[in-house]
């Protein structure tokens, strides 16, 4: 619902069919962390008192709507960002039928000096700030690269000891290429593991392989206390079957402590827009029915949509710092390589050959502005400062008509997020 008066002062109404008849709309102040089911007769009385509001008024429960708790995470240059993405290389050992990176996939992995010149440079940047994140994921398996990974946490952590800051590392892996020398690693510099899995043998082994490998590979690092998140890539395929991999997890691996369940981002696998608007549907019931499920074991079922609710930001990608395995700088860590689609529109600088990193300050402003205060239609949304104007990379690889599919989706989810989590 558009109503001027809230929408100024950052409240946000939607009608909503989960509520009672008589609360049929969900009021959201997002700054302020609060939501209120109430009729639409209310929703028009707090407009009206929006006009008049003082700050009096703060023991109300409208009062609350517009008492503001929450700040508004922006990033507005590179040595703002905290988090640096590094693609070490484009081997990979799976051929996953969903990979976002296939078109550049080949048997390199990234020069050693290139590697260690752009994490001076963060660091560097961003020592300031006390607490920064080095995550190495996809493009290919960082583990097949292992000892240019060991070598660069090891630089890193060096240069967090030297200069007194803090950093988390984190690896996303396919769980095959566990040994005890990854293991030793892992431990030594705390670092958080996501093993990409998706769970069911029959799913796995059509989309992804190797589930035996796999499930030994889990096994192994929970023997040795070791004690991995589990991301999956939910599609067409396993949409309707969350709650069975829930569960699987949960009585496989009862050591762990939840799953991430996140949607596949891939235009070819939807023919038109009513199929990606059912497959949303789907998703949606089909998520909340096992992240229920998941309250009842002690098990937390996760997605990037519910946690994004947590905070609010001016862009859906707040920062990316993003190092190719070609030395090469994107401001998205699905974008690998210069044979991926848009990969010139995420693109924005480089390391050079006699080791200096240079940005494109215009193009990474370019890339910036892309946010929030960009789309008219984002202006009176109840995501607004969640959904911050989508994903980038998903406004891109959808047309007009799907990706108005995907913003509808991104709303329910946070509708039903506030209503169930």
């Amino acid at each position: 619902m558009n109503i001027p008066s809230l929408n100024k002062k950052e409240i946000f109404v939607i009608h909503t069919e989960m509520a009672e008849p008589d609360k049929n709309c969900l009021v959201y102040a997002p700054f302020a962390g609060m939501h209120l089911q109430v009729s639409e007769k209310d929703v028009y009385s707090f407009a009206n008192n929006a006009t008049f509001f003082r700050n009096k008024d703060l023991s109300t429960d409208s009062g609350f709507l517009f008492k503001q708790k929450k700040i508004l995470h922006k990033i507005k240059s590179i040595d703002e960002t905290t988090e640096l993405n590094i693609l070490i290389n484009y081997i990979c050992n799976f051929s996953c039928s969903y990979c976002y990176s296939a078109k550049g996939r080949s048997g390199k992995s990234i020069d050693r000096n290139k590697l260690l010149t752009t994490l001076d440079f963060f660091i560097n940047a961003q020592k300031k700030d006390k607490k920064l994140q080095v995550t190495f994921s996809g493009g290919g398996d960082p583990l097949l690269s292992f000892p240019l990974l060991k070598e660069a946490i090891m630089h890193a952590d060096y240069l967090a000891s030297r200069y007194n800051i803090s950093i988390k590392y984190g690896i996303v892996t396919n769980g095959t290429l566990l040994n005890q020398e990854v293991l030793e690693m892992i431990k030594q510099y705390n670092v958080n593991l996501v093993v990409s899995f998706d769970v069911l043998k029959d799913i796995q082994n059509k989309q992804r392989g190797k589930y035996n490998e796999v499930c030994a590979g889990i096994n192994y690092l929970i023997e040795n206390d070791i004690y991995p998140g589990i991301r999956s890539t939910i599609t067409p395929l396993n949409v309707h079957r969350m709650n069975e991999m829930a569960e699987e997890i949960i009585t496989g691996f009862p050591a762990l402590g939840g799953i991430a369940f996140e949607p596949v981002l891939n235009r070819s696998l939807f023919k038109q827009p009513a199929d990606l608007k059912y497959f949303y549907t789907i998703f949606t019931d089909s998520y909340f029915s096992a992240y229920k499920l998941g309250l009842k074991n002690n098990f937390y079922v996760g997605n990037t949509f519910v946690n994004s609710a947590e905070i609010c930001k001016e862009r859906a990608c707040l920062s990316k710092f993003t190092l190719t395995p070609e030395g090469e700088i994107t401001a998205c860590s699905r974008i690998s390589s210069p044979k991926e689609d848009f990969y010139e529109q995420f693109h924005y600088g480089s390391v050079t050959s006699g080791n200096e990193v240079m940005i494109n300050t215009k193009k990474l402003q370019e890339i910036m502005n892309k946010n929030v205060y960009r789309h008219t239609t984002c202006q009176s949304c109840i995501a607004k400062w969640h959904c911050s104007g989508g994903c980038l990379l998903a406004r891109y690889a959808y047309p007009p008509e799907y990706f108005e599919i995907h913003c509808d989706f991104v709303r329910n989810m946070l509708v039903k997020t506030l209503l169930t989590v």
